[in-house]
């Protein structure tokens, strides 16, 4: 059986779909969680989502679906 390089390196994988959702997989956990900002843990960085009526659409042990008004993704290293 064939495993993805990326799950295999434990890498997260998004997709964004212009400025109104955001799907996430392999991630580790979720950190924090309010309307204007969710942070996001994966392998090695944590993902910052900011922006209006932010909402976890959808959620799982593998993916997760955010939607709203998103003014901002940023990239913050976990040495």
């Amino acid at each position: 059986m064939q495993i993805p390089q990326d799950m295999a390196r434990g890498v997260a994988l998004m997709e964004v779909s212009g400025y109104q959702e955001i799907r996430i997989e392999n991630f580790k956990s979720i950190c924090s969680y309010y309307d204007t900002q969710i942070r996001v843990l994966a392998a090695g960085y944590m993902i910052e989502i900011e922006g209006k009526n932010l909402h976890i659409a959808y959620y799982s042990e593998l993916l997760m679906r955010i939607t709203g008004c998103i003014a901002s993704v940023r990239f913050n290293r976990r040495d």
